[in-house]
């Protein structure tokens, strides 16, 4: 399997839906190959981010942020 056919299936990689031989096909690849490797790395990452993202029901700013986000919209509004 090359770059292109391993970056292709990735994200299919990840989520575990792919049959045993492509599954094999990508985990080989991804052994032999370390900028691929690197990208599923950061696929990873993205996908674990969003996951928890989408976990909290609300971001906690630090209150610093807060402050100068409605200095930035009075400013704007003015």
């Amino acid at each position: 399997m090359n770059c292109a056919e391993s970056i292709e299936l990735l994200s299919d990689y990840h989520a575990g839906e792919l049959d045993d031989g492509k599954e094999t096909g990508v985990s080989t690849h991804l052994e032999k190959c370390p900028p691929c490797s690197v990208v599923y790395t950061e696929l990873t990452v993205i996908v674990e981010t969003a996951s928890m993202l989408r976990s909290d029901d609300k971001i906690n700013y630090p209150d610093e942020y807060v402050l100068w986000r409605r200095i930035s919209l009075t400013k704007t509004a003015v």
